[in-house]
């Protein structure tokens, strides 16, 4: 391990193997985090060059696709079988452990648990083939459920889109599940709330006050699924400022 500035660095003589599985974990970090910011930013830029034809026409489809993460996305396996994701499964590693079989003639809904701080190993799972979720359930169609405000950004709706990835509502959960059968809706329960709690070696749920998917799940008929990713709240630690301020006003 190198060290400057006080800072760990991984040593520069590592296997090339590793290098890409990290270069899978920092694509995933980028798509998350950075691209958004970038995505929001640079139709401005274009807005006012010789390019500007490119924004107009990015906001026609915009308007004819603006629905999409409410009616199912456009789910591609070709998108979801991208070697990057093999490398950032296999960074942690993240395995997916099959415990049962899914029938095609039924609709699920699955609780995914905890969310940690950005859901990495639900993305993963169920929106890529990293873990190879295509070769064990090949009639089911998984849809992990994000909030709307994935979808406002740029480009980056359509690269969650094609990944199958939908809009958490009720409106968009009640569409795919009573629609054509060999659909799987995963949704991270906790939500943001829950994220607050995700620090390494504890396992906090925010479940008690989330009864709606419950409800969803007995309205549609769907099938009602736990999946619980260990280790997902081992991946980042995070400052809990806010913890210091309920101490300091007595909350």
């Amino acid at each position: 391990m190198t060290q400057l500035l006080g800072i760990d660095f991984a040593p520069l003589n590592i296997p090339w193997e590793r290098r890409l599985q990290t270069l899978g974990a920092i694509h995933f970090v980028m798509l998350s985090l950075i691209l958004p910011v970038l995505t929001m930013l640079l139709p401005i830029y274009l807005f006012f060059s010789r390019l500007w034809p490119l924004v107009v026409a990015y906001s026609v489809w915009l308007y004819y696709d603006w629905d999409s993460p409410k009616r199912g996305a456009y789910r591609s396996t070709w998108f979801m079988r991208q070697r990057i994701h093999d490398w950032y499964a296999n960074y942690f590693p993240v395995k997916l452990h099959k415990t049962a079989e899914l029938s095609p003639d039924e609709n699920y809904l699955i609780g995914s648990h905890p969310h940690g701080i950005i859901s990495m190993s639900a993305f993963v799972n169920f929106a890529t083939n990293g873990t190879g979720i295509l070769e064990m359930f090949p009639k089911i169609d998984f849809h992990l459920c994000t909030l709307v405000g994935q979808f406002y950004t740029p480009v980056r709706r359509e690269w969650g889109l094609l990944h199958g990835m939908i809009d958490c509502s009720r409106e968009s959960l009640t569409h795919i599940l009573t629609g054509k059968k060999g659909k799987a809706c995963v949704l991270v329960i906790g939500g943001a709330e829950e994220a607050l709690d995700a620090h390494p070696g504890h396992h906090i749920l925010t479940i008690h006050k989330r009864k709606g998917f419950i409800r969803l799940a007995l309205m549609t008929g769907a099938q009602l699924i736990p999946c619980y990713s260990f280790g997902e709240n081992e991946i980042y630690d995070q400052v809990i400022f806010v913890n210091r301020y309920n101490q300091l006003s007595d909350f």
